[in-house]
């Protein structure tokens, strides 16, 4: 299991404490980033949890990390002073937990993969390998080459052009081959007729002659056009007044049936199409209000309108939070309620009923705020609208009022709702489905997985007609079915459902055949209760326990329970073991009763012998061990092998003559020459593994190689002599 050397969340601007889980040596040592900036605008509330001077804004990454100092030792030793086991385990304990940081966070030589961005501080990365997959790092060389080619041959030559390439060069050529470069101006007034190829090529040039295609102003002056058009002495003399009316026509009214007249439209021929600006359809300041569709106000009549509507709510009053209400209830001059905007409340209401209480609520601080009629808790940051009463320091709750940052974002996402309301059908069908919606969100796993597996989802789709089929297959219903679901004969094979029986049942060619009902003939792995025997072929294992730890089986001559783990077999009763076996032997706690015994019994030991009943066979000297002895006059010549145990030894031994005890050490472990004892001898070198006991001192003259590992416990003390 990795170790835990950092936390990280993400700001939401209200949170200030964020705990951490990985243990450290110093508070120096804890870290704290925001959006990837270090900061050291924090405090640790406690001792796993840090507290940020001002809360950290919305989606800002918030990343608390140790970095366990490596400048210093936590505990340095020096010669002649004692090694605490708490200083040892601080210098292991920063050893491991730098360790710890370096394996999570540095990248090793055999690679691996950043998390963050990478600043090579301006310098270079070298000996870079040519690249391989598209997100792979591009070497000079390659780069270089890659450019080059890539421009040798993205640059096409079009018609006309020829390219030559050569280390990264292009050069294009024109070949104007076949243009015409001769411009015909003659024949007088011409315009030029040229043609012009894709390229931009003149390929051909003539001209025409202007005066043979267009008339001149001599021949217009000669009447050239005169038996086309009508001349300005045919208009006057009334060419087309059988075209067009006249103006005495339309002096005498030719069009009045088409268009209104003058005087229809001060007579108010328009009125039902249109606003009046007089007082039939208009309303001005100082008139009385209407709310009447007939009308249309002013801006000066709204303004005067608004005035008093909030007259008549006696006014409207803004207060910053609960805690800040008037002294005195606002009203109108003539008793009407008045309106209280709080801008947020800072901290949860939660009403008792429909009743918020908040203490000491007034800016003097000395009177409760009462607020009925509050549906449901009105939450920290909230805004709200209450209306004053004739009562002191009470009001009537009126509506929440939105967070404005809440309204910017829902007015940002106006594109987006708007799409939603373009697509309410199916929004109104998602919400209908949210059942379903929220069981995929909550089997989400399962979803990936069904992505992780398409094309077994599309194997199944390319075989839907099979799949399908299985409804004609299998059938649910209450009585024996005599078709198939769509209508077809039934097979040998179909199954049904039997909801009456509670049963499964297969169709054998020529009837319905039960199969299986529903109580009681399936085991399900949450547990049952059997009613019959279950039967194990000769060495087929019932197997118990998670890793299968216990066996218990018949290999066709003997019947085995056997251990497979790597604890013992025990037996017990209430709870109690009473039989356990272990790899080493058999242990029996109680009472044992046999009927008969066969062996040497060579290895029984600390047999009681209230618990040896009836007449006991014959004894051989030689087994028997642990038996009581006076051994006051004991010959030790006759002594020469075995052991005597401690209790076979009365409570008072005899004389003992210390001429007879060799090889005792001298005393005080002193030595020198001859039966000098001057010196306190002891190894330089510890070669072997050594922890001390509890609670206990040690000595140790210096110079000392440790070649083992020395482990202090706590509350000893090792004390090193320099001599």
């Amino acid at each position: 299991m990795s170790a835990v050397t950092e936390n990280n969340y993400t700001g939401n601007n209200s949170t200030t404490t964020y705990s951490f889980t990985f243990p450290y040596l110093k508070t120096s040592d804890i870290t704290v980033s925001l959006d990837g900036v270090a900061t050291t605008a924090f405090t640790l509330a406690n001792a796993t949890t840090i507290q940020f001077n001002t809360a950290p804004t919305t989606g800002a990454l918030i990343r608390i990390f140790r970095e366990t100092t490596v400048d210093d030792l936590t505990a340095t030793f020096y010669a002649g002073s004692a090694i605490k086991s708490e200083d040892l385990n601080d210098n292991f304990t920063q050893n491991l937990y730098v360790t710890q940081e370096v394996n999570q966070r540095y990248v090793p030589t055999t690679g691996g993969t950043f998390t963050g961005n990478l600043d090579l501080g301006n310098n270079k990365v070298t000996n870079l390998g040519n690249p391989v997959n598209g997100g792979d790092a591009v070497n000079k060389t390659t780069l270089d080459s890659s450019i080059d080619t890539a421009i040798e041959s993205d640059i096409l030559a079009g018609t006309d052009l020829s390219k030559t390439a050569s280390g990264g060069q292009v050069t294009i050529d024109h070949n104007v081959a076949g243009a015409n470069t001769t411009i015909n101006n003659s024949n007088g007034n011409v315009i030029q007729d040229i043609t012009i190829s894709a390229q931009g090529h003149v390929t051909a040039a003539g001209s025409t002659d202007l005066d043979g295609r267009y008339y001149t102003e001599t021949e217009l002056d000669a009447g050239q056009l005169d038996n086309r058009y009508f001349t300005e002495t045919e208009l006057s003399g009334g060419q087309l007044d059988s075209r067009y009316y006249t103006e005495t026509e339309l002096d005498a009214g030719q069009l009045d049936n088409r268009y209104y007249t003058e005087t229809e439209l001060d007579a108010g021929a328009l009125d039902p199409l249109y606003f009046r600006q007089d007082s039939s359809e208009t309303i001005s300041s100082g008139q009385t209000w209407s709310a009447s569709d007939s009308y249309v106000a002013t801006t000066s009549a709204i303004d005067a309108r608004i005035i008093d509507l909030v007259d008549e709510v006696g006014g409207f009053d803004i207060v910053n939070d609960e805690q800040s209400f008037p002294d005195t209830n606002p009203g109108g001059t003539t008793g009407q309620s008045a309106v209280l905007s709080i801008k947020a409340a800072s901290t949860n209401l939660v009403p008792s009923g429909t009743t918020v209480t908040v203490t000491n609520g007034n800016l003097a601080n000395n009177a409760n705020i009462t607020i009925t009629g509050v549906p449901s808790t009105i939450a920290q940051g909230f805004g709200f609208l209450v209306e004053s009463t004739s009562t002191l320091h009470t009001y009537t709750f009126h509506r929440l009022v939105p967070k404005a940052t809440e309204v910017t974002t829902v007015a940002s996402n106006a594109t987006a709702i708007a799409n939603v309301g373009n697509n309410i059908t199916a929004v109104t069908t998602a919400n209908n489905n949210i059942s379903d919606i929220t069981t995929v969100a909550t089997n989400i796993t399962n979803v990936n997985n069904v992505g992780g597996s398409i094309a077994n989802v599309n194997t199944v789709a390319t075989n839907l007609t099979d799949i399908n089929a299985f409804s004609d297959t299998y059938q649910i219903a209450s009585s024996n079915p005599s078709t198939r679901a769509d209508g077809s004969s039934l097979q040998e094979g179909d199954l049904y459902f039997n909801t009456t029986a509670d049963e499964l049942k297969v169709y054998n060619g020529g009837a319905w055949q039960g199969g299986v009902t529903a109580s009681g003939n399936f085991a399900v792995t949450t547990g049952n209760t059997f009613t019959g025997d279950n039967v194990y072929n000769d060495n087929a294992k019932l197997k118990l326990g998670t890793d299968s730890d216990l066996e218990i089986f018949h290999d066709t001559n003997d019947s085995i329970i056997n251990d497979a783990g790597t604890g013992s077999l025990k037996l017990q009763t209430g709870g109690n073991t009473k039989l356990e076996i272990t790899s080493n032997g058999t242990t029996v706690t109680g009472g044992v009763t046999a009927t008969s015994f066969t062996g040497s019994g060579a290895n029984l030991t600390s047999l009681t012998a209230a618990n040896l009943t009836g007449a006991l066979p014959a004894i051989s000297g030689a087994n028997l061990t642990n038996l009581p002895v006076d051994l006051t006059n004991l010959s030790a010549t006759n002594l020469t092998s075995g052991t005597i145990p401690d209790a076979r030894f009365p409570a008072v031994l005899p004389a003992i003559s210390a001429a007879n005890l060799t090889n005792l050490p001298s005393t005080g472990g002193l030595t020198g020459g001859s039966t000098d004892e001057l010196f306190l001898e002891s190894d330089n070198v510890m070669s072997n593994n050594f922890t001390t006991g509890t609670n206990k001192n040690y000595l140790n003259l210096l110079p000392l190689t440790i070649n083992a590992t020395l482990t202090v416990t706590s509350g000893s003390n090792i004390s090193f002599v320099s001599v």
